[in-house]
């Protein structure tokens, strides 16, 4: 038997608030103000004060969303629970690499990100305090991963479905370029996952041509070196012992186990 509860969240009029004219709508962005409504709806006008473990996980531009926010959630939360709360974040499918992009190089991440920032109007955060000339770079995962304090999890396969695609190219990979372009890209994102996300964060990465692996099936079956993310999950998140640590698969295209 389950539970299903509808919440009516009350958006703060105050915080910052980024108005866009276009085509005679006016779109408003309160992403900061839309985060702390919902975990105090859910933690103050639900009663979950008690809460002892919290996982707050998004998924590919959610995931990103999650790296930028999870400290912030961690620090509300820690002035309206209990001591002794474990708070963890789970980024799937949520680390960007900052790569130029060969069939879209008018529109590269990093383009669109610079436009991003001046219209979503983020606060600050340690890393963008420390690069005010561009602070859009924050939210590229290798360059903020450095200054996250509260434990993440990321999973990304180094031949990401989203990436090797708007980067490269799609499989097959039938001409030597192609086949050159993503594994280069595949090896550039498991080096710097391999040299950057270092304890108390940790990484899963198949070698597969995957996104978002924690929605579906492949959650429980795709391994790397014969663990599940599942498994991956639940041990790094309750610290159990033994502890698994970092898991990046480097066998080639789409060769993990399951994939």
């Amino acid at each position: 038997m389950s539970t299903s509860y509808t919440f009516h969240i009350a958006l703060p009029t105050h915080g910052p608030v980024m108005e866009l004219a276009t085509n005679g709508s006016i779109w408003q962005f309160r992403g900061c103000s839309i985060v702390d409504a919902v975990f105090r709806s859910f933690f103050e006008g639900r009663n979950m004060k008690k809460s002892q473990e919290i996982l707050f996980s998004g998924c590919s531009a959610g995931g990103q969303g999650l790296l930028y926010n999870l400290d912030f959630v961690a620090g509300l939360l820690a002035d309206i629970t209990p001591l002794g709360l474990r708070i963890k974040g789970f980024a799937d499918s949520g680390w960007m690499m900052n790569l130029p992009s060969k069939p879209n190089p008018a529109s590269e991440v990093h383009t669109q990100f610079r436009r991003g920032w001046d219209l979503w109007k983020p606060r600050a955060s340690a890393c963008s305090v420390v690069n005010p000339i561009d602070p859009s770079t924050c939210f590229f995962s290798p360059n903020y991963i450095s200054y996250l304090e509260t434990p993440v999890l990321i999973q990304s396969s180094s031949y990401d479905a989203f990436q090797i695609p708007y980067d490269c190219c799609s499989p097959p990979f039938q001409s030597p370029s192609s086949q050159s372009l993503s594994a280069q890209i595949a090896d550039a994102t498991r080096t710097a996952m391999g040299r950057l996300i270092h304890a108390p964060h940790s990484v899963y990465s198949p070698s597969c041509f995957t996104h978002c692996l924690s929605e579906g099936r492949l959650f429980t079956s795709v391994q790397v070196f014969g663990t599940t993310l599942a498994t991956k999950l639940s041990n790094w998140f309750f610290d159990k012992i033994p502890a698994i640590g970092p898991l990046l698969d480097d066998c080639g295209f789409n060769c993990s186990t399951h994939c």
